[in-house]
């Protein structure tokens, strides 16, 4: 397992926590999810919880998390959904000011994550979160479980 982000802070915070919970298994990696630092078709599955909403770009962040991700892989997901009572408030926020969140449509993100050769399904849609799960390789509709 390889636990990967830009901040040293949070990769102390994450190996602090894995050492609590006796989990021996991962290795921590400093480094930009624009530009991610593995071969093509590295992974089987790939993780990205809570983190999509803070990169620049987003887009570019999927494309290359399709590039390192085998034919056939999985990609599980969970991004701020937009169109809530939440979202409306942030976004009326200067950019600057609220750290540069983003927040995603359901049509959005589906087509972003078939933009970038993935199956998307949307497992979970409610309140502040959208859970999505995503197979490489395999083209089609979207849509809700």
């Amino acid at each position: 397992i390889i636990g990967l982000d830009l901040s040293l802070a949070m990769l102390r915070f994450a190996g602090k926590s894995a050492k609590s919970a006796n989990l021996e298994n991962i290795f921590y990696l400093r480094a930009d999810s624009h530009l991610l630092p593995f071969k093509n078709s590295t992974f089987t599955a790939v993780n990205c919880t809570g983190a999509l909403h803070m990169f620049g770009d987003p887009i570019v962040v999927l494309k290359e998390v399709s590039r390192v991700t085998k034919p056939q892989g999985k990609l599980s997901l969970a991004v701020l959904r937009g169109e809530t009572e939440f979202s409306k408030k942030i976004e009326l926020v200067p950019r600057k000011l609220s750290c540069g969140i983003k927040f995603f449509r359901e049509d959005e993100i589906l087509t972003m994550l078939e933009n970038a050769g993935f199956r998307p399904v949307i497992i979970y849609s409610k309140k502040l979160w959208m859970i999505l799960g995503g197979i490489k390789g395999v083209q089609g509709q979207g849509g809700m479980y």
